[in-house]
């Protein structure tokens, strides 16, 4: 809950926490890769995207680098989302060569994506500052969250 009495400096930065622990705790979608919760993950890099934009004058520069990385993040769910869309077109018109085409190339998208992400939460990659100041505040939602911060693999 947001205080009357809280500056504004820090409740962009607890928006920015809330906003980074959930795309976090939904990165998790890339074990399976699942379309519905990669496309939930998408979504909630936009919002972080969103938010890092909305309060870019009021944050430290770790949150100002995160922008790019959660742009091209952006982009490559997104066509990860197109190839799921067309998938499920081709699978109506009964396109089996189609669809293989389309998997193979989903996957690809999802690869770049997935090597995208946690290279970016890694020593020195673009999210790796605002996610250890997230974490300093509200503390991982899983092991696998925090091996990903951390450099180790999960």
């Amino acid at each position: 809950m947001f205080s009357v009495e809280e500056q504004p400096d820090e409740a962009a930065l607890r928006i920015l926490a809330i906003r980074f622990s959930e795309a976090l705790l939904l990165s998790d979608a890339f074990e399976d890769g699942a379309p519905q919760r990669i496309h939930d993950f998408r979504i909630a890099c936009k919002r972080l995207r969103y938010a890092t934009e909305l309060f870019r004058d009021r944050l430290s520069q770790e949150f100002r680098d995160a922008s790019g990385v959660l742009s091209q993040l952006q982009d490559l769910l997104g066509e990860v989302h197109d190839c799921d869309v067309l998938d499920a077109l081709a699978q109506d018109c009964g396109a089996d060569r189609l669809r293989a085409r389309i998997a193979r190339d989903r996957s690809r998208k999802l690869d770049a994506a997935r090597r995208l992400w946690r290279s970016s939460l890694r020593r020195n990659g673009e999210l790796q500052g605002a996610a250890a100041l997230v974490l300093a505040k509200h503390p991982p939602a899983s092991t696998s969250q925090l091996h990903l911060v951390s450099g180790a693999e999960a």
